[in-house]
This record gives C-alpha cells, sequence and structure tokens, in this order.
C-alpha cells in the first residue's frame, strides 16, 4: 500500500529525530484524528463512509506505535 499510494501513508511528524519517539507515541491519538480529517478532506468520496473512520483512527494509531517500534529497533 505504501508504495502505490505514499500520501496515504506518510505522515510529515515521522522525519523527527528517533530521540523524539515519545513525544510521537503520546501524541498518537491525536495524530491519528488528524490524519483521518486530512484524508476525509482530500478525498471526498470516503466521506460517504463516515462508520469506517473508527477503524481508520485505530489503522493509523497502530501505523504509528509500529513506526515508533521501528525507529527503536534501527535507531
Amino acid at each position: 500500500v505504501q508504495r502505490r499510494y505514499p500520501q496515504l501513508t506518510h505522515s510529515p511528524l515521522l522525519r523527527l529525530a528517533p530521540r523524539w519517539a515519545w513525544l510521537v507515541l503520546v501524541a498518537a491519538p491525536l495524530l491519528a484524528v488528524l490524519d483521518i480529517i486530512r484524508l476525509y478532506h482530500a478525498y471526498p468520496a470516503i466521506r460517504r463512509y463516515p462508520h469506517a473512520a473508527l477503524g481508520m483512527a485505530w489503522g493509523k494509531l497502530a501505523w504509528y506505535v509500529g513506526a515508533v517500534e521501528g525507529w527503536c529497533a534501527h535507531p
């Protein structure tokens, strides 16, 4: 998915140095919500599925946690 749709899996906050990983973890719920708002704004077609927002938020939250784990495993 990341190769085919990089705009859906990219977050500018992941450019932060690994030493700020704790900050990303603390802010992950808010970041996930902001990402969902950005996606609903950028892709009007998905607005027909507001019930999918909760699942998308869980997925984005897991993505942030996985990114931080990757940072910690490979600094």
